[in-house]
């Protein structure tokens, strides 16, 4: 599936993991954390825990300013009478941010026709 995502989005990142529910009135628990260095007889003993929020806006999303794209026609090799056309992005364009934190993207696809 993972294959498939990266084909569908070229552009996406893969640095996230969807959502966890938990189902209601079960409330999840942090594993407790023990620590130990030193040598036998010698142990310093840590006990923490670690919690981290992110919060992403709206606003921050990146702005499609252009794409070249090109379409490449898949065929059942047993029946070349059924086929699908797929649109490839060969180019994309984004900008992001404003002043200091403008930044321009241009991203160059490498559409490669391939028979697998």
């Amino acid at each position: 599936m993972a294959r498939l995502e990266s084909i569908v989005r070229p552009f996406q990142t893969t640095d996230f993991s969807p959502g966890r529910t938990t189902p209601q009135g079960a409330v999840p628990v942090a594993e407790t954390l023990l620590v130990e260095i030193g040598k036998v007889g010698q142990v310093t003993t840590f006990q923490g825990s670690f919690s981290l929020t992110t919060t992403v806006y709206m606003d921050q999303k990146a702005k499609e300013i252009s794409r070249e794209t090109s379409v490449k026609r898949v065929t059942n090799p047993d029946d070349e009478t059924q086929f699908v056309d797929v649109e490839r992005i060969d180019k994309l364009v984004t900008t992001f941010g404003s002043g200091k934190d403008y930044q321009k993207t241009e991203s160059t696809f490498n559409n490669k026709d391939s028979t697998s």
